[in-house]
C-alpha cells in the first residue's frame, strides 16, 4: 500500500521467497536460490516480465477491462499475467517494491520432480502462447518460426545436457531436464495441444 501511494502505481509487485518446510525442489541445487528476481523499488514494470514478476496489490484499472480474467483460459494456467500485460497496455502504472516480500509455503507436493517439469511444460506453453497470439507485441512469421527453431534447439541441447551431467548429480540432471520440458512446452503451441494445468 505504501508503494502504492508513493509511486503513483495502479499496481505493485515484489519479490516472492519460498519457504520450504522439508526439503528443496529437485534442480534447485545445495542451497540454491529459488527467489523471484529483484530490481530497484519504484522500477516501473514492463508488460513482458509478468512471467518473472508476482502479481501484487492491484485497484482500480482491472475493473475497466473486458473479464478482467480472459475465460479461454481454462484450466491452463496464464490468465494473471495475460490480465496483467492488458493493465498495462491500458495505461497503468506498475512499479515494483522491493519491501514487500512475500514469504509462501510450498506444499511438498510440488516439490517433486513431476510437478516441476508439469508446472515448467505449462509456462512454456503459457510464453510461446502469449507471443504467438501478440501479447508482447505484433510477431512476424519470420519471428515465429526463429521461435519454434529456438525451442527446439534448446529442447535438444537441455535433453543432452540432462544426460551428460547426470554423474555430477540428479539435481542438476534436473535442472535441464526442465529446461527442455519448458521448451517442449512452447514447440506444443505450433500443432495446437493445450496442457490443461488445473484439469
Amino acid at each position: 500500500m505504501a508503494a502504492t501511494v508513493a509511486y503513483g502505481a495502479d499496481g505493485v509487485l515484489a519479490p516472492v521467497e519460498p519457504v520450504f518446510q522439508t526439503m528443496r525442489p529437485p534442480g534447485s541445487g545445495a542451497g540454491g536460490s529459488t527467489t523471484s528476481r529483484t530490481c530497484k523499488s519504484g522500477a516501473v514494470g514492463a508488460a513482458e516480465q509478468d512471467a518473472l514478476w508476482q502479481p501484487g496489490i492491484e485497484r482500480g484499472t482491472p475493473r475497466r477491462l473486458p473479464g478482467p480474467f480472459d475465460p479461454s483460459f481454462g484450466l491452463a494456467c496464464g490468465e494473471d499475467g495475460d490480465l496483467l500485460i492488458r493493465m498495462v497496455r491500458n495505461g497503468a502504472r506498475i512499479v515494483w517494491s522491493e519491501e514487500a516480500c512475500v514469504h509462501e509455503p510450498v506444499e511438498r507436493a510440488r516439490l517433486s520432480l513431476a510437478w516441476l517439469l508439469q508446472r515448467a511444460l505449462s509456462g512454456g506453453q503459457e510464453f510461446a502462447r502469449k507471443t504467438v497470439a501478440g501479447s508482447y507485441g505484433p510477431t512476424s512469421p519470420l519471428q515465429r518460426a526463429l521461435l519454434f527453431a529456438r525451442a527446439l534447439l534448446q529442447m535438444l541441447v537441455a535433453g543432452v545436457l540432462t544426460v551428460l551431467v547426470w554423474p555430477a548429480g540428479r539435481h542438476r540432471s534436473a535442472r535441464w531436464l526442465i529446461t527442455a520440458s519448458a521448451n517442449f512446452g512452447k514447440l506444443s503451441v505450433f500443432w495446437g495441444w493445450r496442457y490443461h494445468e488445473y484439469a
